[in-house]
């Protein structure tokens, strides 16, 4: 991209890009003042996710008396219609908006198709029915959406889903499986290996079924220290079906990116939850296309894996009903979801007890992984009071004071880590957790262990990782594409705009059997009354008229 695009991609440029901006606008006095806030608020809305910000009549007038729109050459900023992007992520907005108008209906061999249906859904239910309507439709689209929450069946669905696709081509087909990080690729490779086994095809249709799952970085070709990917419009990726799990998780530019790295051969499903939080970074692109008439999406209901409890909790906070969730947590005969307000610290130190006794135990690393899944503490704020910092730091505190923790040193035996930035060449990525360990091929040095989606383990010297944190407790986001067998959400001790119910249902939805909110009532209700409403124009985009 060329330097007005450029210029706009890191936000600790916002100072520079103002200035910038301020100085080549020609505006003097009270107009430069306006300008200026309206600048600001943008660079504000980018930081909250929008892809823009709306304009009146003044403020559109305003804009227009600077130089930045007095010319036809590209500017760094875009009025479309009564907003105001940068041009960023108007463009990103554009071509994949394009992109997607792109695709349409996919022929089939009906007759093919229907007794293929009729094998992989025998049995005339209404559960069998719903996910036979899917992939009904799913296998006639070139784009399409698979929604769901967590226990829904989503992963086994994709699974008959690429069967399906080997024995309706009648050839080898070439497919990509990928996930947003590493932690959401294992668990998928993993659900797709155990899947596979059973399904009513013949062996050679389920060896077929592609048995790797990596990033989408790691697809697209990351380049060290750049934005950019080896693959792109003018290099794309060669395959013949493109699926994409946990697909919320994607912003908006990682997707155009995605999506214009593909050739128009190439089919594309994403799967996701649409209620889930959407991504870090600008864009609430799965949301969006699900909102879309334009894109197919189906949509999965029924929980097949989720305890009752826990999906009641779920349905209450994804329905905003703020009180009866309260009353839910608070009610004693509610065993699987329970509200805590104190004495938190040493019920999660002792948590976490069970993690450091199988490594005393000699448990193997990827016994330890599965120990380290069984439990784990979700905050909103990164620091202050009940956040990720300082539950890291009083869980060491605790286990040093019991003894349970050793060495003095940063790192430590059995220290759980959170990956922050991409390390290609090291082959460790943003969401990646590793345990610090002994390797005993190396004198017992501490490695930092990764379990990799093939099955096997990684192991880095603690000096040569990437920024990393204490992983005892996440944010809700980090946790997204991950799944626990008991989950502790610890919300601030006021409310703050991160939250809202999304961040609440993801939190909960982590949980396989358990939940425990600690949380002042006031807080809770007010964060489950406030919803995500990213501003954007995609969803007009995708409107075909």
């Amino acid at each position: 991209m060329d330097k007005v695009v450029d210029i706009q991609s890191s936000r600790g440029m916002g100072w520079a890009l103002r200035h910038f901006l301020l100085a080549g606008s020609g505006l003097m006095g009270g107009d430069k003042k306006n300008f200026e806030a309206l600048l600001m608020e943008l660079q504000q809305a980018i930081q909250r996710g929008d892809t823009c910000i709306s304009l009146g009549a003044p403020e559109q007038a305003l804009l227009f008396r600077s130089r930045w729109f007095n010319g036809g050459q590209k500017q760094p900023l875009v009025i479309a219609g009564n907003k105001l992007y940068f041009y960023r992520y108007w463009h990103y907005e554009n071509i994949l908006a394009e992109k997607i108008l792109c695709y349409s209906a996919y022929k089939r061999d009906k007759a093919l198709l229907s007794r293929l249906l009729e094998r992989y859904f025998p049995v005339a239910d209404p559960d069998s029915t719903v996910q036979r309507d899917v992939l009904t439709k799913v296998l006639q689209q070139s784009f399409s959406v698979i929604s769901g929450g967590p226990g829904t069946g989503k992963t086994t669905l994709v699974v008959k889903l690429l069967a399906m696709e080997q024995e309706l081509a009648n050839r080898s087909l070439k497919i990509a499986l990928v996930a947003p990080t590493g932690k959401a690729a294992i668990r998928l490779q993993y659900a797709i290996n155990e899947n596979r086994i059973g399904l009513p095809c013949d062996e050679k249709i389920q060896s077929a079924i592609p048995q790797e799952v990596t990033t989408i970085h790691r697809l697209l070709g990351f380049r060290y220290g750049s934005s950019l990917f080896i693959h792109n419009k003018s290099n794309p990726l060669d395959y013949d079906l493109l699926v994409v799990d946990e697909a919320s998780m994607i912003d908006l530019s990682l997707m155009t990116k995605l999506v214009t790295a593909l050739t128009a051969q190439t089919r594309v499903v994403l799967v996701g939850d649409k209620d889930q939080l959407s991504s870090v970074e600008t864009g609430s692109v799965l949301a969006d296309l699900s909102a879309s008439t334009f894109v197919t999406t189906c949509e999965l209901l029924k929980t097949y894996r989720f305890n009752t409890q826990i999906k009641a909790l779920a349905f209450l906070v994804n329905q905003q009903r703020a009180s009866e969730a309260w009353a839910m947590l608070m009610d004693p005969a509610s065993e699987a979801v329970n509200g805590m307000e104190t004495e938190y610290m040493d019920f999660i130190t002792h948590k976490y007890h069970c993690f450091f006794r199988a490594i005393a135990d000699k448990a193997t690393v990827s016994q330890l992984f599965e120990k380290l899944a069984d439990f784990v503490v979700l905050c909103t704020n990164k620091r202050g009071p009940k956040s990720v910092e300082a539950i890291n730091q009083g869980v060491e505190r605790r286990l040093r004071d019991n003894n349970i923790i050793l060495q003095q040193e940063e790192w430590y035996l059995g220290r759980p880590v959170l990956i922050h930035e991409n390390d290609s060449v090291l082959g460790v990525f943003n969401g990646d957790v590793g345990i610090c360990l002994p390797d005993p091929e190396q004198n017992n040095q501490l490695m930092v262990c990764f379990e990799q989606s093939n099955g096997g383990i990684k192991k880095i010297l603690p000096s040569r990782l990437p920024k990393s944190q204490t992983a005892f407790s996440l944010t809700v986001h980090k946790s997204q594409g991950s799944q626990y067998r008991e989950v502790m959400l610890v919300l601030p001790e006021s409310y703050n705009p991160i939250l809202t119910k999304e961040v609440v249902y993801t939190a909960v939805t982590r949980a396989r059997d358990k939940v425990w909110v600690v949380a002042d009532k006031e807080v809770l209700i007010q964060a489950i009354k406030v919803k995500i409403s990213r501003q954007g124009g995609l969803r007009g985009k995708l409107r075909v008229n």
